[in-house]
Protein backbone atom coordinates (compact mmCIF):
# COMPACT_ATOMS: atom_id res chain seq x y z
CA UNK A 1 0.00 0.00 0.00
CA UNK A 2 2.94 2.36 -0.10
CA UNK A 3 3.01 5.09 -2.19
CA UNK A 4 5.81 6.39 -4.50
CA UNK A 5 6.70 9.80 -4.38
CA UNK A 6 5.70 12.37 -7.53
CA UNK A 7 9.51 12.46 -8.83
CA UNK A 8 9.82 14.65 -12.40
CA UNK A 9 12.40 11.70 -13.36
CA UNK A 10 11.46 8.59 -14.36
CA UNK A 11 12.85 5.59 -12.36
CA UNK A 12 16.38 4.12 -13.16
CA UNK A 13 16.03 0.64 -15.21
CA UNK A 14 19.66 -0.17 -15.27
CA UNK A 15 21.09 1.66 -18.12
CA UNK A 16 24.03 3.58 -18.32
CA UNK A 17 23.57 7.50 -17.10
CA UNK A 18 26.87 8.27 -18.28
CA UNK A 19 27.46 12.19 -16.87
CA UNK A 20 23.68 12.11 -15.45
CA UNK A 21 22.55 11.89 -11.52
CA UNK A 22 21.11 8.89 -9.84
CA UNK A 23 19.26 9.71 -6.76
CA UNK A 24 18.66 6.72 -4.62
CA UNK A 25 15.60 7.63 -1.74
CA UNK A 26 15.13 5.70 1.52
CA UNK A 27 11.46 4.01 1.01
CA UNK A 28 11.62 1.88 4.19
CA UNK A 29 13.37 2.02 7.58
CA UNK A 30 16.27 3.11 9.15
CA UNK A 31 17.64 -0.45 9.56
CA UNK A 32 17.33 -1.12 5.76
CA UNK A 33 18.58 2.65 4.75
CA UNK A 34 21.90 1.76 6.36
CA UNK A 35 22.04 -2.15 5.16
CA UNK A 36 21.35 -1.24 1.50
CA UNK A 37 23.69 1.82 0.88
CA UNK A 38 26.36 -0.68 0.32
CA UNK A 39 25.13 -0.54 -3.27
CA UNK A 40 26.16 2.76 -4.09
CA UNK A 41 29.35 2.03 -5.09
CA UNK A 42 27.80 -0.43 -7.91
CA UNK A 43 25.64 2.12 -8.47
CA UNK A 44 28.37 4.78 -9.11
CA UNK A 45 29.64 2.87 -12.33
CA UNK A 46 26.00 3.79 -13.56
CA UNK A 47 26.28 7.86 -12.95
CA UNK A 48 28.34 10.36 -12.46
CA UNK A 49 26.91 11.19 -9.28
CA UNK A 50 25.25 9.80 -6.64
CA UNK A 51 23.02 11.10 -4.24
CA UNK A 52 20.93 9.78 -1.30
CA UNK A 53 17.64 11.29 0.37
CA UNK A 54 17.35 9.03 3.07
CA UNK A 55 15.85 9.82 7.10
CA UNK A 56 17.11 12.79 8.99
CA UNK A 57 18.37 10.65 11.83
CA UNK A 58 20.57 9.32 9.18
CA UNK A 59 21.53 12.36 7.32
CA UNK A 60 25.13 12.69 9.16
CA UNK A 61 26.49 9.31 9.20
CA UNK A 62 25.18 8.59 5.71
CA UNK A 63 28.07 11.50 4.34
CA UNK A 64 30.56 8.53 5.65
CA UNK A 65 29.05 6.42 2.94
CA UNK A 66 31.52 5.53 0.24
CA UNK A 67 31.19 7.58 -3.11
CA UNK A 68 27.72 9.23 -1.99
CA UNK A 69 27.75 12.89 -3.41
CA UNK A 70 25.46 14.42 -1.57
CA UNK A 71 22.76 13.70 1.18
CA UNK A 72 19.74 15.15 1.46
CA UNK A 73 17.06 14.54 4.71
CA UNK A 74 13.54 13.17 3.05
CA UNK A 75 10.83 15.85 2.33
CA UNK A 76 13.23 18.92 2.10
CA UNK A 77 14.10 20.24 -1.19
CA UNK A 78 15.89 17.85 -3.48
CA UNK A 79 18.76 18.66 -5.98
CA UNK A 80 18.02 17.77 -9.58
CA UNK A 81 18.72 14.56 -11.08
CA UNK A 82 17.92 12.63 -13.98
CA UNK A 83 17.00 9.54 -12.48
CA UNK A 84 15.94 7.82 -9.34
CA UNK A 85 15.55 4.48 -7.71
CA UNK A 86 14.40 3.19 -4.24
CA UNK A 87 17.23 2.20 -2.43
CA UNK A 88 15.75 -1.55 -1.64
CA UNK A 89 15.65 -1.86 -5.61
CA UNK A 90 19.20 -1.69 -5.71
CA UNK A 91 19.21 -5.55 -5.58
CA UNK A 92 16.83 -6.25 -8.64
CA UNK A 93 18.47 -3.44 -10.72
CA UNK A 94 21.91 -5.02 -9.89
CA UNK A 95 20.60 -8.71 -10.68
CA UNK A 96 22.16 -9.40 -6.91
CA UNK A 97 22.41 -13.12 -5.70
CA UNK A 98 24.06 -14.42 -2.75
CA UNK A 99 27.39 -14.59 -4.38
CA UNK A 100 27.46 -11.39 -5.48
CA UNK A 101 26.16 -8.97 -2.46
CA UNK A 102 28.84 -6.24 -2.02
CA UNK A 103 30.91 -7.58 0.91
CA UNK A 104 33.36 -4.74 1.26
CA UNK A 105 33.46 -3.95 5.43
CA UNK A 106 33.04 -1.65 6.89
CA UNK A 107 31.29 0.51 4.76
CA UNK A 108 30.22 3.50 7.13
CA UNK A 109 32.50 5.39 9.21
CA UNK A 110 32.72 6.91 12.76
CA UNK A 111 32.93 10.72 13.97
CA UNK A 112 36.37 10.46 16.04
CA UNK A 113 35.54 13.67 18.10
CA UNK A 114 32.03 12.09 19.02
CA UNK A 115 33.96 9.31 19.88
CA UNK A 116 35.95 11.14 22.08
CA UNK A 117 32.99 12.64 23.71
CA UNK A 118 32.40 9.29 24.87
CA UNK A 119 35.39 8.44 26.10
CA UNK A 120 34.64 9.58 29.42
CA UNK A 121 30.82 7.20 29.25
CA UNK A 122 32.33 4.17 28.14
CA UNK A 123 35.60 3.73 29.69
CA UNK A 124 37.74 1.05 31.95
CA UNK A 125 39.91 -2.20 30.61
CA UNK A 126 36.69 -4.28 31.24
CA UNK A 127 35.26 -6.23 28.39
CA UNK A 128 32.75 -3.73 26.24
CA UNK A 129 29.22 -5.23 25.36
CA UNK A 130 26.78 -3.22 23.92
CA UNK A 131 23.37 -4.20 24.95
CA UNK A 132 19.89 -3.98 22.93
CA UNK A 133 16.58 -5.94 23.50
CA UNK A 134 13.90 -3.90 21.54
CA UNK A 135 13.22 -3.68 18.22
CA UNK A 136 12.47 -0.34 16.83
CA UNK A 137 10.06 -1.45 14.28
CA UNK A 138 6.55 -0.22 14.05
CA UNK A 139 5.70 -3.11 11.70
CA UNK A 140 3.22 -5.78 12.62
CA UNK A 141 6.57 -8.50 13.97
CA UNK A 142 8.45 -5.54 15.74
CA UNK A 143 7.21 -7.67 18.34
CA UNK A 144 8.36 -10.85 17.34
CA UNK A 145 11.91 -9.14 17.27
CA UNK A 146 12.16 -8.17 21.19
CA UNK A 147 12.71 -9.59 23.89
CA UNK A 148 12.20 -8.78 27.45
CA UNK A 149 15.72 -7.48 29.43
CA UNK A 150 14.98 -9.80 32.02
CA UNK A 151 16.12 -12.55 28.98
CA UNK A 152 19.98 -11.08 29.82
CA UNK A 153 19.93 -12.34 33.00
CA UNK A 154 22.33 -14.50 32.96
CA UNK A 155 24.73 -12.70 30.57
CA UNK A 156 24.55 -10.25 32.92
CA UNK A 157 25.49 -12.40 35.84
CA UNK A 158 29.41 -12.51 34.01
CA UNK A 159 31.84 -10.59 36.26
CA UNK A 160 34.49 -8.46 35.05
CA UNK A 161 32.37 -6.86 31.92
CA UNK A 162 31.00 -3.60 31.50
CA UNK A 163 27.53 -3.80 29.43
CA UNK A 164 26.28 -0.64 27.81
CA UNK A 165 22.25 -0.20 27.12
CA UNK A 166 22.14 0.95 23.27
CA UNK A 167 18.52 0.92 23.42
CA UNK A 168 15.80 3.37 22.46
CA UNK A 169 12.27 3.22 22.27
CA UNK A 170 9.72 1.96 24.51
CA UNK A 171 12.08 -0.29 25.33
CA UNK A 172 14.22 1.42 26.78
CA UNK A 173 12.24 2.02 29.93
CA UNK A 174 12.71 -1.20 31.69
CA UNK A 175 16.03 -0.30 32.30
CA UNK A 176 14.71 1.87 35.19
CA UNK A 177 12.77 -0.56 36.57
CA UNK A 178 14.87 -3.31 36.67
CA UNK A 179 16.83 -5.25 38.88
CA UNK A 180 19.91 -4.63 36.05
CA UNK A 181 19.92 -0.72 36.87
CA UNK A 182 23.20 -0.32 38.41
CA UNK A 183 24.58 -2.99 36.08
CA UNK A 184 24.24 -1.40 32.69
CA UNK A 185 25.54 1.66 31.87
CA UNK A 186 23.00 3.58 29.55
CA UNK A 187 25.04 5.68 27.04
CA UNK A 188 21.56 6.76 24.77
CA UNK A 189 20.72 9.87 25.98
CA UNK A 190 23.44 11.06 24.80
CA UNK A 191 23.00 9.96 21.55
CA UNK A 192 21.30 12.35 19.41
CA UNK A 193 21.47 10.08 15.71
CA UNK A 194 22.38 7.32 14.26
CA UNK A 195 26.17 9.04 14.04
CA UNK A 196 26.42 9.29 17.37
CA UNK A 197 25.25 5.36 17.88
CA UNK A 198 27.66 4.22 15.04
CA UNK A 199 30.56 6.37 18.03
CA UNK A 200 29.13 4.34 20.74
CA UNK A 201 28.78 1.02 19.20
CA UNK A 202 32.56 1.30 17.69
CA UNK A 203 33.67 1.83 21.23
CA UNK A 204 32.39 -1.62 21.76
CA UNK A 205 33.82 -5.18 21.70
CA UNK A 206 30.71 -7.01 21.52
CA UNK A 207 26.85 -5.72 20.44
CA UNK A 208 24.07 -8.04 21.75
CA UNK A 209 21.20 -7.49 19.98
CA UNK A 210 17.89 -7.92 18.53
CA UNK A 211 16.64 -7.52 14.80
CA UNK A 212 16.80 -3.66 14.60
CA UNK A 213 18.70 -0.67 13.52
CA UNK A 214 21.51 -1.61 16.03
CA UNK A 215 21.87 -5.11 14.37
CA UNK A 216 22.23 -3.28 10.41
CA UNK A 217 24.51 -0.65 12.22
CA UNK A 218 26.86 -2.89 14.04
CA UNK A 219 27.64 -5.08 11.10
CA UNK A 220 27.73 -2.44 8.60
CA UNK A 221 30.68 -1.12 11.12
CA UNK A 222 32.17 -4.49 10.98
CA UNK A 223 31.48 -4.72 14.84
CA UNK A 224 31.58 -8.13 16.26
CA UNK A 225 28.00 -8.97 16.79
CA UNK A 226 25.83 -11.64 17.96
CA UNK A 227 22.10 -11.32 16.34
CA UNK A 228 19.50 -12.66 18.66
CA UNK A 229 16.53 -13.96 15.94
CA UNK A 230 12.96 -15.17 16.48
CA UNK A 231 12.73 -18.97 14.93
CA UNK A 232 10.92 -17.69 11.39
CA UNK A 233 13.81 -14.88 11.27
CA UNK A 234 12.81 -11.80 8.30
CA UNK A 235 13.55 -13.01 4.62
CA UNK A 236 17.39 -11.26 4.93
CA UNK A 237 18.96 -13.91 7.49
CA UNK A 238 18.17 -16.49 5.15
CA UNK A 239 17.20 -20.06 7.09
CA UNK A 240 19.55 -22.53 9.33
CA UNK A 241 22.67 -20.83 9.14
CA UNK A 242 24.65 -18.96 12.18
CA UNK A 243 26.52 -16.36 9.90
CA UNK A 244 25.05 -14.06 6.90
CA UNK A 245 26.56 -12.71 3.52
CA UNK A 246 25.08 -9.01 5.16
CA UNK A 247 27.87 -8.70 7.78
CA UNK A 248 30.69 -11.06 8.28
CA UNK A 249 30.99 -9.96 12.01
CA UNK A 250 27.73 -11.43 13.12
CA UNK A 251 26.81 -14.47 14.65
CA UNK A 252 23.01 -15.03 14.32
CA UNK A 253 21.28 -16.97 17.04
Amino acid sequence: GAKLPAFNAPMWDGQVLGDKTLLLWSEQGLAETIQFIRFAPLLKGFASRVILACQPALVRLMTTAPVIDGVVPLGEQLPPFDAHLPLMSAMHRLGTTLASIPSHLPYLATDSARVHALSGLITGDAIRIGLNWGSDSDSIDGGDRSIRLDALRQILSIRNVSFYSLQRGTAASELANSAFADRIVDVTPYLGDAADAAAAISMMDLVITVDSTVAHLAGALDKNTWLLLPHCADWRWLEKRTDTPWYRSTLLF
